[in-house]
């Protein structure tokens, strides 16, 4: 049979091993895709597409009289098994409700942590759990926060998938959208009006490379550190020192700090106080509502900066998202070289 264009996509960035959790935007309640002539909404079509290939699929639904479901009792039954089993491992005595909205995800994070059977959950209107304008998010019982599960080594390295659905991005967390592989039912790009503008000032910013690399003459000396830059430095002094000091900041800074920025941020504060900005010894953390905080002399001012410009945060976001596998101070990471132009480029306007 023929399935929609947008499961088609999902399928293909998952074999691709682009990502193991998917957020899904638009109609998603309305039955309105025909599967085994049935008409089905967005959650039901993963339904009968994933129980192909996996023995456990369940779909838990946030709204009223929400909970978590499974097609099959078989479904359900290994599902509890899973759990049980993960519980008895682990030596956790927490009760988790599946009808309780974060104790029901706690359940499906225990079953995700067992291996031999493949599983797949859907996750209806996320954005109940997870809305734009609340600060706090309530933790999941016995599990880490949502927005770490994208990027979470158990599901990465499993053959699992967890796909979040929602009406509307602007209702969602950005945190999530950003840890995501997004797919529009309708099929139009994800890019709203803010990120738009953001993307233009990036291509604006990068254009050609300008200048080349001289090659690299074997057994010769490596290069000398570069000085710090002066306040009218061009961007081609700037991009070793932005990857040195990123690398650093990459190192430095746990992964939880990337949704936010904060490995971006620090590095670029540390090369605008050579270049003579006006703070001095900036550290970035986040608060108990993962807001970010900037501490030392001058950090409202940096953090004001940020803020106000979208590109410099965009330019950020695909560095960061470039980033693949693992790294140390022995074996640095790859930087997307776009994104490293992009972004020093705006540093270097901001020191002039």
């Amino acid at each position: 049979m023929s399935w929609p264009a947008w499961t088609e996509a999902l399928k293909e960035r998952f074999v691709a091993d682009e990502a193991s959790a998917f957020l899904v935007v638009g109609d998603i309640h309305a039955k309105r895709w025909m599967v085994e002539g049935e008409s089905l909404d967005a959650a039901n079509v993963l339904v009968r597409l994933l129980a192909r290939s996996r023995p456990v699929v369940g779909v838990f639904r946030t709204g009223i009289a929400g909970g978590l479901r499974f097609s099959t009792f078989t479904d359900e039954k290994k599902f509890d098994e899973l759990v049980d089993a993960a519980m008895l491992m682990s030596g956790a005595a927490v009760a988790l409700s599946a009808r309780v909205p974060m104790e029901a995800l706690g359940r499906i994070w225990q079953a995700l942590n067992t291996v031999g059977h493949d599983q797949a959950y859907m996750i209806v209107d996320i954005d109940n759990l997870l809305p734009r304008r609340r600060k706090r998010i309530d933790p999941v019982p016995t599990a880490p926060a949502l927005f770490d599960w994208p990027q979470h080594p158990t599901l990465r390295k499993s053959n699992n998938i967890v796909v979040f659905l929602t009406t509307s991005l602007e209702a969602l967390r950005p945190e999530l959208v950003e840890a995501c592989s997004v797919i529009r039912l309708d099929g139009t790009p994800v890019l709203d009006q803010t990120t738009q503008a953001a993307l233009e000032h990036l291509q604006e910013d990068v254009g050609s490379p300008s200048v080349i690399d001289a090659p690299s003459i074997p057994g010769a000396a490596p290069a000398p550190a570069p000085a710090a830059p002066p306040p009218t430095a061009g961007f081609e002094v700037l991009l070793p020192l932005l990857e040195k000091a990123l690398v650093r900041a990459l190192l430095d800074h746990p992964e939880e700090h990337r949704p936010k920025r904060l490995p971006v941020m620090k590095a670029v504060a540390d090369v605008m106080e050579q270049g003579g900005a006006g703070w001095h010894g900036l550290t970035f953390s986040l608060d108990e509502e993962g807001d970010v905080v900037v501490e030392g002399d001058g950090g409202a001012d940096f953090l004001g900066m940020w803020k106000g410009d979208i590109a410099l945060d965009a330019a950020g976001g695909m560095l960061l998202k470039a980033l693949t596998g693992g790294f140390s101070a022995g074996s640095p990471p790859d930087l997307d070289e776009t994104a490293m132009r992009a972004l020093a480029k705006r540093v270097a306007k901001k020191l002039r």
